[in-house]
This record gives C-alpha cells, sequence and structure tokens, in this order.
C-alpha cells in the first residue's frame, strides 16, 4: 500500500528519465529521478555489471531513488553473471548513536552475493539493527512487547514496549552504528542526496515528499 500511495501522490515518478553518466573506467552514477527503488536498484546493478564486464569491476553510485525492498535481490544479479555482487542503501533515520539518545542515522542494511560452484551462491543480506522499524510498527498494531533489547526510549532506555520506543539500538553497541555510518557515506555523502535526519520520513512524511535516497552497487 505505501508504495501504490507513493503513485497516486506523485511522490513516486512512473515515467522515469533514467540518466547515467560514467565517471571512470569502472565507475559511474545514475539519477533514478524518483523511480521506485526496485526499478532504480535493477538499472544500477545493471550499469555495475557492465562496467565490470570490461573493467574486472564496477561501481554505481544511484541518486534520486526510494526504498528498495530486499537488498539481495539485486546482488544476486551480479552472482548470475559469475561475480560478486554488492548492494547498498540507507534510509529513514531510526537508529541512535551510541550512547545517544535521538535517531540519526537509518538501519542502512547491506548485501554481498558471491556465486559457488554446484551451489547456490553464498548470501549475507543484513542491517546493522537486530530488527526492522517495520517489524517494530507491527509490534504496536498487535500491542505485543519486543521479544529482547531492540530499542529506546526518548530518554535513551531500553524498552520492550513497542508504544513507547522511538529508536533502535544497533548490533554490537558502538560496532553496529559505525557500519550504520558506513553505509551513510557511499549511500548519502558520495550521492550528493540528503543523510540521517534529513531524510523525509517513509511512513509519516507528506507523499507529496521524494525521499531522494541513495543507493550503492558494486
Amino acid at each position: 500500500p505505501h508504495y501504490l500511495e507513493g503513485f497516486k501522490q506523485g511522490r513516486l515518478n512512473k515515467n522515469p528519465n533514467y540518466e547515467f553518466k560514467k565517471a571512470g573506467a569502472a565507475t559511474g552514477v545514475f539519477d533514478a529521478n524518483h523511480a521506485p527503488g526496485h526499478a532504480a536498484g535493477m538499472e544500477g546493478m545493471k550499469h555495475a555489471i557492465k562496467l565490470a564486464k570490461s573493467s574486472g569491476i564496477g561501481a554505481v553510485a544511484v541518486s534520486n531513488s526510494s526504498h528498495f525492498g530486499v537488498a539481495a535481490y539485486f546482488a544476486f544479479q551480479a552472482a548470475k553473471e559469475d561475480m560478486i555482487g554488492l548492494s547498498f542503501t540507507h534510509a529513514t533515520a531510526h537508529v541512535a548513536p551510541y550512547n545517544g539518545i535521538q535517531p540519526f542515522l537509518g538501519n542502512n542494511p547491506f548485501c554481498l552475493v558471491a556465486p559457488c560452484a554446484n551451489e547456490e551462491p553464498f548470501c549475507l543480506d543484513m542491517a546493522p539493527t537486530p530488527i526492522s522499524w517495520n517489524k517494530l510498527l507491527g509490534s504496536r498494531e498487535r500491542n505485543e512487547q519486543l521479544s529482547g533489547n531492540y530499542a529506546a526510549d526518548h530518554k535513551g532506555n531500553e524498552t520492550d514496549d513497542p508504544h513507547h520506543a522511538t529508536t533502535l539500538l544497533p548490533i554490537g553497541d558502538y560496532k553496529g552504528y559505525g557500519i550504520a555510518a558506513m553505509v551513510e557515506v557511499l549511500c548519502g555523502i558520495l550521492t550528493g542526496m540528503p543523510f540521517g535526519r534529513d531524510i523525509p520520513a517513509m511512513f509519516t512524511s507528506p507523499m507529496d515528499r521524494p525521499r531522494h535516497l541513495g543507493q550503492f552497487y558494486l
């Protein structure tokens, strides 16, 4: 429903004008023109694969995209070409810094898929938080407590009550926050997109505001 509403309100562009520019022999930048992140991700990875076939490696930064769903889907496209694929994206700020109170970074998922001989590819698809914000919202709707110390309240105290939770906690304390920051560098700073708290919220922002997300494919 979220994606369909985005089309109805014009936040997502159903007729995007893609623009790809090579930045070097093995690098490129791709402007998705506010297409759905799923479509933008496929195009970005296609360009990365094409660059890798000619240069041995290909890296593409994507701008003006949106939520792209499952990171592994795009990395698997590279594995089909007998390549190692990596995909990254940043997201709405729901993660507090280590020992912080206010959320500053997204749960910023990343993925690596490597082809294997005579069996399915190796796949690591994860985020630097134990759960997603969407899972927390689901717990709110069902009035269920969280099954672990996955979130914190507005004072920075751990809570298992989804109704009191305002932030997600990173895995591994400062290490998880560091991973989220790394992805933000690739997908926010490198692409020239808004980052951190400047990204409009996925579920609560006015639907006519583009989210201006960035992605990175290798």
